[in-house]
């Protein structure tokens, strides 16, 4: 057997029926595997969309996603992904194939891969010999299923593919070990306080997550917020909820955050657009974590719980202790505005303007929709406004930021969910520079309906500057393109706005198409916490 032999059948025993691959020479002998075996390959025409691709088709679900791409530019083509996957730990495998650096002679493509990946993904190895090919595949193998979750890289030369080895499959070791909660220092710790506040991220955006979240809710009757990431996991139907907390978040829950006296991370991945650090002193903080990722500037004591977010809570559910929550404390946060009441928001949900536009297609998101986004000023109007209903999955950029990456990750959400209808929200900037995924959106027919909010800027970019007293001229995105032509040319149906539809003109372009663009000529400033 070949190594190309056994790692197809090594992805085929682990499910694998899809591959994001984009073809190149020192991946040939797989491909031919791959294709033999009735594996599917993706192709999205460039490596990083490949990355998004995977991120979106295995998020909230068992589907082990992998990313197969040739040496040199393929590889480094992957980074910005691989790294935005990182930090939002996203369950990936890449497989390269690989030119490694040769002193004497310089080759092809060749690279030094292991400094550029060490720090971005999980576990990472090169493959330079058959003898230690079968122990670096069942080590990545081994680290993908493992908690935290992140991606996972093997290069391998690309001269390997046609070695042959023994088709015995080495058996993966299951490192995760059940481990006893005490969580007697932390009741002790929360019984002493009495304006208590749970912070809630996409940790627990599983069935069980929400399920067991919802009974801690119940039992004690804490007040709540969420990352805007965790949008959706509880907040439509829990009074005891306060809106996203953070950047993009409510006076209601930024004033619970600041004024707590007993603060509790449940799922979250901990960064400054969540919480400032200044509004983390003089409080008890607990975060329930298997990462201890983040570390203060300042002298802040976070005491980490090192569980699962779900052993936590069902430990913490089986305690009977009463906690006692302070009703001055309910009354002083229900005094503060939701975002709903706020003047701004009213003022701009009362012309044409995208707050007007996402109030109108929220009406149309049902059950069982799916809603992504890109980065930028839609994906925080989005995270505030589509806040209080209930759809099947949100599916945004975390920390890092990645503008253009909600077609691709749009893409692997629709072929994991063929009969779910994913809405993808995207900016004009966002879209330049992902174009190439309109083509195998038309290509694979996809039930993928791209809102495309044209203000021919990067909004956010252009705000941030205008606040801090900046020229502006580097965000403008002044264009004679017709955007919406463009798609039409890559085979999709589209259609554009000028003027505020009705819900009836909305529904129906919605209905018979899969590429709306709706242009706005003024300035519109997205609601932002900046204390």
């Amino acid at each position: 057997m070949t190594i190309s032999e056994y790692t197809v059948n090594i992805l085929k025993t682990h499910g694998v029926k899809k591959v994001f691959c984009t073809p190149g020479g020192a991946i040939y002998p797989i491909i031919h595997e791959l294709i033999k075996n009735g594996i599917e390959l993706i192709d999205l025409h460039h490596e990083q969309a490949l990355v998004h691709a995977a991120e979106g088709y295995s998020y909230n679900s068992d589907n082990l996603s992998v990313v197969l791409v040739t040496s040199g530019p393929g590889i480094t083509n992957t980074i910005t992904a691989i790294a935005n996957a990182h930090n939002d730990r996203n369950r990936l495998l890449l497989i390269c194939g690989h030119v490694p650096v040769n002193k004497e002679f310089k080759q092809f493509q060749e690279l030094n891969a292991l400094p550029l990946f060490n720090s971005i993904t999980k576990y990472c190895a090169i493959v330079s010999s058959k003898k230690e090919f079968k122990d670096k595949l069942n080590r990545a193998m081994t680290s993908i299923n493992l908690h935290p979750y992140g991606p996972v890289a093997i290069f391998i030369k690309e001269s390997l593919w046609h070695n042959t080895i023994s088709s015995t499959v080495n058996r993966s070791k299951k490192n995760e070990k059940e481990q006893t909660l005490d969580l007697s220092e932390f009741t002790k710790e929360l019984i002493s306080h009495d304006s208590p506040l749970i912070i809630i991220g996409n940790g627990l955006n599983s069935s069980q997550g929400k399920r067991f979240i919802k009974e801690l809710i119940v039992k004690y009757n804490f007040p709540f917020a969420s990352t805007f990431k965790a949008l959706n996991i509880l907040s439509y139907e829990n009074d005891n909820y306060l809106g996203i907390v953070g950047y993009c978040g409510s006076e209601r829950a930024n004033y619970a955050l600041k004024e707590c006296d007993f603060l509790l991370f449940l799922g979250v991945n901990l960064n400054n657009r969540i919480v400032n650090q200044s509004n983390l002193k003089s409080k008890k903080i607990y975060c329930v974590s298997l990462d201890k990722k983040f570390k203060p500037r300042e002298k802040i004591d976070i005491k980490y719980i090192n569980s699962n977010v779900i052993d936590f809570l069902k430990e913490f559910i089986k305690r009977s202790e009463k906690i006692n929550i302070r009703s001055n404390w309910w009354k002083s946060i229900r005094k503060r505005k939701t975002l709903f009441e706020e003047k701004t928001f009213l003022k701009y949900s009362q012309i044409y303007s995208p707050v007007s536009i996402l109030m109108l297609l929220k009406q149309l998101i049902t059950r069982e929709s799916i809603v992504v986004t890109d980065c930028g000023q839609h994906q925080l109007w989005v995270a505030q406004i589509f806040d209080d209903i209930e759809f099947s999955l949100f599916f945004t950029p975390g920390t890092f930021g990645v503008m253009g990456s909600s077609l691709a990750s749009a893409i692997g959400i629709a072929l994991a969910n063929p009969h779910s209808t994913i809405f993808c929200i995207i900016g004009d900037g966002g879209l330049y520079s992902s174009l190439h995924c309109l083509k195998t959106i038309a290509e694979k027919n996809l039930n993928i309906k791209i809102i495309l909010m044209n203000n021919e800027s990067y909004g956010l970019v252009r705000q941030n500057q205008e606040y801090n007293k900046l020229d502006t001229s580097s965000s403008q995105l002044h264009s004679n393109i017709n955007i919406w032509q463009v798609a039409k040319s890559l085979g999709l149906q589209t259609t554009h706005f000028d003027n505020l539809p009705s819900i009836t003109e909305l529904s129906k372009a919605i209905e018979t198409t899969q590429f709306l663009e709706f242009r706005f000529l003024g300035k519109f400033d997205v609601r932002i916490s900046r204390t």
